[in-house]
């Protein structure tokens, strides 16, 4: 039996919800520029592509029978699944819950696949215009509604904290410097503070416990002062949570002398700043190792390439990254001219600079590079003694082993397994000075960090 076309194609429909996760993924790069959603927009454009051609193939027929009509209707049903599997990625992604279960987000748009093809199917013609039209919609309400809520919401703050107490004038303007180490474990701050001791500085510092488990929640946390446990990029400078909006580019610089060297996030959209750098992975879209170790990866499909080639080309993009951010922290004008200073440093950060070595032995000399990083600093700084130097060392969140060994090829593929001597829950806080330390006494999490050394005796 045939029937008429009333209801049209869903080309549009499907392109427009093609465009709104690209614009998401554009977004979520644009954030966080370590090269994350290249893979996800590659397979999104494939994705769209063959969707639509398919569905401009099944609509060719002059006629069509009840099979063909319901045949047109899933591609954009595959396109939404598609569209939620990109964006949410994986069975680790955000949850539900749904009579009592928890579910993640992508499995469950699997459920609501084969519902949804059902309903498609068996929807009249009017019903399918409708539909498709409220999953057209839904997504650019999805992408289009986040820049709006943040422009809408996103509080005005002034950083770093300031006390309202005068500055004593001193000979040298004072240096305070405040120094992320990604991935830190409390447990490995005694090299580190070894390091200050060594260059000369006198050190106090505690195990305090994170925030959060991720850069992505721990960051806007300490900007905000709020909590970010499912953070997000909702537009080109700013991160969601729930209802917690940080729109960098809504933080103005509360004194002239601020200096920033960092990564991830971005930074330099902060105002007022007297200097920054922001360092990114580099990516080369023409070199075929590089695409070929990256579905590589992902499938487990060897296509012609070496473990050896793909742990080198996978290490070699954050590594570059890794010295574009260690050389310009030495750049910065605060070493001579005194001020305020955040660094942000992609260490000890796997996956490590030690090719074909596993976790450990990556981990290990990632600290060891940091207190090298740490002791240069100190002796930089102390070139200039006539100054009050106060150094503050924290870190956003422990080693995540498990993370590196399961889902990181560069350690699976060596048959990572979890060292119990690097298992931690906790991250340091560490203060070096060259005059009295502030007490620690008051902090047990690392969300007050740029308060550190703020007390009256400390300025």
């Amino acid at each position: 039996m045939r029937v008429g076309r009333p209801e049209g194609v869903s080309i549009w429909a499907i392109a427009i919800v093609g465009l709104a996760a690209a614009v998401e993924l554009t977004i979520r790069e644009s954030v966080h520029r370590i090269g994350g959603q290249v893979l996800p927009m590659s397979l999104l454009i494939l994705i769209t592509t063959g969707l639509i051609v398919l569905e401009m193939l099944l609509s060719r027929s002059p006629g069509q029978s009840r099979l063909v009509a319901a045949l047109l209707r899933l591609p954009l049903t595959v396109m939404v699944v598609a569209f939620v599997e990109l964006l949410f990625g994986g069975a680790s992604g955000p949850t539900v819950q749904v009579f009592g279960a928890t579910i993640s987000i992508p499995r469950l748009s699997w459920l609501m696949a084969g519902l949804g093809a059902a309903i498609c199917i068996g929807a009249s013609p009017v019903q399918w215009i409708a539909l498709r039209r409220a999953l057209a919609a839904a997504a650019l309400l999805f992408v289009g509604a986040q820049p709006l809520l943040v422009a809408l919401h996103a509080p005005t703050l002034m950083w770093p904290p300031q006390l309202d107490l005068p500055t004593p004038k001193t000979a040298q303007e004072p240096l305070t410097v405040v120094v992320l180490l990604d991935e830190w474990n409390a447990k490995a701050a005694p090299p580190i503070e070894s390091a200050l001791r060594h260059a000369g500085l006198s050190t106090v510092w505690k195990p305090v416990q994170p925030v959060g488990d991720a850069t992505s929640k721990v960051v806007p946390a300490l900007f905000s002062g709020h909590q970010f446990d499912a953070a997000k990029p909702c537009s080109f400078s700013a991160v969601c949570s729930s209802d917690q909006v940080l729109d960098f580019g809504q933080i103005q610089a509360s004194r002239p002398d601020v200096d920033i060297v960092g990564f991830y996030h971005p930074y330099c959209d902060i105002r007022g700043l007297r200097w920054c750098y922001r360092g990114a992975v580099r990516l080369d879209f023409t070199s075929t190792d590089r695409w070929r170790c990256a579905i590589k990866r992902r499938t487990g499909w060897p296509l012609g390439v070496s473990d050896e080639l793909c742990d080198r080309t996978i290490r070699a993009k954050w590594n570059a990254m890794t010295e574009e951010v260690l050389d310009a922290v030495w750049r910065a004008p605060g070493w001579t001219q005194g001020g305020w200073m955040f660094l942000h440093l992609p260490i000890p950060h796997p996956p490590g600079r030690l090719h074909r070595r596993g976790l450990t032995e990556n981990y290990q000399d990632g600290i060891q590079r940091a207190a090298e990083t740490a002791e240069r600093m100190a002796r930089l700084a102390l070139q200039h003694p006539a100054r009050r130097i106060t150094f503050v060392f924290f870190s956003d969140h422990p080693l995540r082993q498990a993370l590196w060994c399961v889902d990181q090829w560069v350690f699976s593929s060596l048959g990572c397994q979890v060292d119990p001597a690097l298992v931690d829950r906790n991250v340091p806080l560490l203060v070096a000075g060259n005059r009295e330390l502030p007490a620690l006494d008051d902090y047990d999490t690392n969300r007050d960090v740029f308060r550190v050394g703020l007390a009256p005796e400390s300025n």
